[in-house]
């Protein structure tokens, strides 16, 4: 297909692009590993990330083998079984509590989001904290050493019982911010786990 400035790029393209982006660094993947997992260039991973370029239905279903995900993922088609559609209502506003309690420095009501068995791993598998005590611990101590931090929520996939979400961090301290992709699994208590990807150390 030819290219397209991003100006003039489809709506549903861009979207798709986006949640491919974020897929990948969930996943850990740079767009050279993704480019090599499905046979194109990685400027070409960068287009489709942009929207630039459309993703075709084969090229789709390689992207989502090799993020290890449905194709409906990709699309933003998946959704909540019936049964779930009350828990992952429930469970979304957990993404908003955390990331006000966090620009508020509110340890407690940011482990109040967390299921009292939650767990928060960093990239790769690194558990910072079990438990609404330790998260509440882990989380004082962050804010007790940058007391200007602050989050924003740049975008969201919402795969129902799983929050994909880009936020960008900014520490207070006059060093440069950095984004993360933050994966949230919920249930109807709470966040019960959160898993944090950096997007500099996921490269």
């Amino acid at each position: 297909m030819a290219n397209r400035p991003d100006a003039a790029a489809d709506p549903v393209d861009v979207a798709v692009g986006a949640r491919i982006r974020l897929l990948r660094k969930v996943r850990g993947l740079s767009q050279q590993a993704l480019a090599e997992a499905v046979g194109v260039t990685f400027r070409q991973i960068q287009k489709y990330e942009r929207g630039a370029h459309r993703v075709s239905a084969a090229m789709l279903s390689r992207i989502a083998s090799a993020l290890d995900v449905p194709k409906a993922e990709v699309l933003g088609e998946n959704s909540a079984s019936s049964g779930a559609v009350g828990t992952a209502m429930a469970g979304a506003g957990s993404v908003e509590r955390l990331v006000a309690a966090f620009n508020a420095h509110d340890a407690a009501a940011f482990s109040a989001a967390f299921t009292s068995d939650g767990v928060m791993y960093e990239f790769p598998d690194q558990a910072v904290g079990r438990g609404r005590d330790q998260i509440r611990d882990y989380i004082g101590k962050m804010f007790a050493a940058l007391p200007a931090a602050k989050v924003k929520l740049l975008g969201r996939i919402d795969l129902g019982l799983r929050q994909i979400t880009h936020e960008r961090f900014d520490r207070g301290d006059g060093s440069a911010t950095y984004e993360a992709g933050l994966v949230y699994t919920l249930s109807e208590d709470g966040i019960s786990r959160l898993d944090f990807v950096r997007e500099d150390l996921a490269k």
